[in-house]
């Protein structure tokens, strides 16, 4: 990505205090809620820090635009399934291929259809991220070691 692009992406800062952790959680929480009431298109950033209860300058301390904010729920949502779907790789370790591959399934189902209303549409821009999301992970060295529980296609 661009370095210019990717700025534009990430969040500016990350929370650091517990209250500034829950102004986050309210902020990501209110964008699902208002993306799911009025949709992407009319989505802004001021309807969300008012369904937040924060100021529109305190969302952008956090978040540079209306791009941002989706890539980060986006990013959560995506974190959430990752690491489900993780846990059930450690889990199912040394196990038959069968076996693993049924729990990795039904990890994977539990994991998106947790809250289905919430299960965010398959978009362009969610494949993309999500395309780039699993390169960064797949250079995470967690990642690397979790993905090597698997049998190697040559023991198959």
């Amino acid at each position: 990505m661009p370095p210019l692009l990717s700025t534009v992406l990430e969040p500016r800062k990350l929370p650091v205090q517990a209250r500034s952790t829950a102004s986050v959680d309210a902020i990501l929480e209110a964008t699902i809620q208002v993306l799911l009431s009025i949709g992407k298109e009319r989505l802004t950033t001021t309807r969300v820090a008012d369904r937040a209860g924060v100021s529109v300058g305190t969302l952008y301390q956090y978040f540079p635009n209306k791009t941002a904010l989706l890539k980060a729920v986006l990013k959560r949502h995506f974190d959430e399934v990752t690491a489900a779907v993780e846990q059930v790789c450690y889990e199912e370790k040394g196990r038959p291929l069968s076996h693993m591959a049924t729990a990795l399934v039904n990890a994977y189902l539990q994991a998106k259809m947790k809250d289905p209303k919430r299960a965010l549409p398959s978009t362009r821009s969610a494949l993309m991220w999500t395309e780039q999301i699993w390169r960064r992970r797949s250079q995470d060295e967690t990642t690397k070691q979790s993905l090597q529980c698997w049998p190697a296609p040559e023991s198959l």
